[in-house]
């Protein structure tokens, strides 16, 4: 791992090049700025929906812009990440058309470490996580139900 600290909008604009070099066409994003569902993609009519978090604040001019989050504040970041895709996924569970959820980060040790302890939750929920790094994007996705659509 190295030392890149991507904003959200960063991490945002990072997964959305992977999404559409795999075939997904990007139908909304949202910036920081904005409210909403961060990403809403779709691909063979199925819609996926992910919830961005960055390394550091996007807001120019704050004390923590450009430096890491600390322990704490990433994991307050993927909880409320967690409470959003979860929140999603209840709303839509009586919609017929297929939706797939996920959650984009940074791939940052503290990031890493607390999305490794509620792994197997977010597995069970056919959650799948965009590892956001510097050159890349890597595709996590552990739901078998959900894998033939990556």
């Amino acid at each position: 791992m190295n030392n890149w600290c991507p904003t959200e909008n960063e991490v945002i604009n990072k997964a959305i090049e992977k999404l559409e070099s795999i075939g997904f066409n990007i139908i909304s994003q949202c910036n920081t700025k904005q409210q909403g569902i961060d990403i809403e993609a779709e691909k063979n009519g199925i819609k996926l929906l992910i919830e961005a978090k960055g390394a550091t604040s996007s807001m120019e001019g704050s004390k923590r812009n450009g430096k890491p989050f600390n322990r704490n504040q990433a994991r307050t970041h993927i909880s409320v990440a967690i409470y959003k895709v979860m929140s999603l996924i209840s709303e839509l569970k009586n919609h017929n058309s297929l939706t797939l959820f996920g959650i984009c980060l940074p791939f940052e040790r503290n990031h890493i470490e607390f999305i490794n302890n509620v792994k197997y939750s977010l597995d069970k929920l056919g959650v799948v996580i965009l590892w956001v790094k510097e050159n890349d994007v890597l595709i996590e996705v552990n739901s078998e139900e959900v894998k033939e659509y990556f």
